[in-house]
């Protein structure tokens, strides 16, 4: 009985040892289950596509090379286009895959720069918009952003911010001629371009370009028109513009390189205009109802007797501009019963005079340009009523168009149109 109780102590402790051991190499076999699978998971985190290195090397080919194509007008490339031969200023620039298989061919991958029409503008001419950097230099406004590995090497997105000049199509027809076949513009002979013909205008350009890799380094394979249409003829076509698109011409409205700003040459420029304007309108409330009938009289004979009596008034100049060699702030023409229409002024016929304009908000019209200077102009302002014996005080909104006229005289406002005047009070 002894000895089986004892058999019995013996097989239990053994199997006691047996779970125990057990369990602790089941508890090791997971413990080296976890570590394989955390090592499993490290192996398959992908390696980026790209490094900060290849990345950076790879932008500034892309910003030397744009800097370099757009240092010329579109005549000079219009040669190049039609036969596909790779223009020798920028061939440093292309791998030698596309120049030893490609060059001569049109459809060769390198889209260069062209005359394209936008917005009723035929542009003959780019310059490539620069901002300051952290240090004060001056840097092309190029963004060229990583899209993606690929079996050729890397692709890469790229937006231009550029100005251009142009045209208008009866100016543009008068001094090129079209190719038919392949739709293209060569200046004509001896034509000349009268300069006040000349618009400028800002744009964004877009481009993919697929970069490769050669024992020379990095180089362009590929860059190409985003929005690229087949056939060369289709895509030299001016009309062919999807790749481009308009800006504002005093703000740049997007983002390059992180930054939304205004283009710093145009922050004086918009200063200056902004201020004619508004000097223009505060000297308009020295006109009081009495003035406005006595005006409607000279306004209807001509334009010297129009502007004899805004200056009787003392009206339209200011004082405050006289440093900027801005004193007359009117430009009157024949056209002026247009451009300056009695009913557009401020104060309205149920009206005793304009106490205050407040709340200014002077905004570039979408088609402004540099030969086309046009604002919304948008405030409010405090007015003396006139009814019978009884005067009171009512606050007013106005929206206008305004037109100014940069010539030798200086900064003028040439013509105003009232859009809007309701009362806020009761809107």
């Amino acid at each position: 009985m002894l000895k089986m109780k004892r058999t019995l102590l013996i097989f239990e402790i053994a199997l006691l040892f047996l779970c125990f051991t057990g369990c602790a190499a089941l508890s090791f076999g997971k413990k080296e289950g976890k570590e394989a699978n955390a090592a499993s998971q490290s192996q398959n985190i992908p390696a980026p596509e790209i490094s900060s290195a290849e990345d950076s090397e790879i932008k500034a080919l892309i910003y030397d090379y744009f800097v370099k194509l757009y240092s010329e007008k579109p005549d000079y490339y219009t040669s190049s286009s039609i036969s596909g031969r790779i223009p020798g200023n920028v061939k440093g620039f292309i791998s030698k895959k596309t120049l030893s298989e490609a060059d001569g061919n049109p459809e060769n991958g390198i889209h260069l720069p062209r005359i394209i029409e936008l917005n009723g503008l035929n542009l003959i001419e780019y310059r490539i918009l620069k901002y300051k950097d952290e240090a004060g230099q001056d840097k092309p406004e190029i963004d060229a952003a990583f899209a993606g590995k690929i079996i050729d090497g890397f692709s890469y997105n790229v937006k231009i911010a550029l100005e251009g000049k142009g045209l208008r199509n009866g100016s543009f027809m008068a001094a090129y001629q079209e190719d038919m076949a392949t739709r293209t513009f060569t200046p004509l002979a001896n034509a000349g371009i009268n300069p006040d013909d000349v618009e400028n205008i800002k744009l964004l350009v877009k481009y993919d370009l697929t970069i490769a890799k050669n024992d020379e380094g990095y180089k362009i394979l590929k860059a190409r028109e985003a929005s690229n249409k087949p056939g060369f003829s289709h895509r030299l076509s001016k009309a062919n513009n999807d790749f481009a698109e308009k800006l504002p011409y005093l703000f740049i409205d997007m983002t390059l390189n992180g930054r939304l700003h205004v283009i710093n040459e145009h922050v004086e420029l918009y200063q200056t205009e902004s201020s004619v304007i508004e000097a223009f309108f505060t000297a308009l409330t020295g006109l009081d109802a009495e003035r406005m009938n006595l005006l409607k009289s000279e306004w209807s004979i001509n334009e010297a007797r129009f502007l004899d009596a805004l200056k009787k008034y003392g009206l339209p100049k200011s004082e405050k501009l006289k440093d900027k060699g801005i004193e007359q702030l009117i430009a009157i023409d024949g056209n002026y019963r247009v451009n300056f229409d009695y009913y557009s002024l401020p104060l309205q016929s149920n009206m005793n005079r304009i106490t205050e304009i407040k709340n200014m908000n002077i905004i570039p019209h979408p088609g402004y340009s540099k030969g086309l200077k046009k604002y919304i102009v948008v405030f409010d302002a405090d007015s003396e009523m006139a009814s019978g014996t009884i005067s009171s005080r009512q606050q007013y909104r106005y929206d206008y168009s305004v037109d100014l006229n940069d010539d030798a005289g200086g900064l003028k406002v040439k013509r105003i149109k009232l859009n809007e005047c309701f009362n806020l009070e009761k809107k």
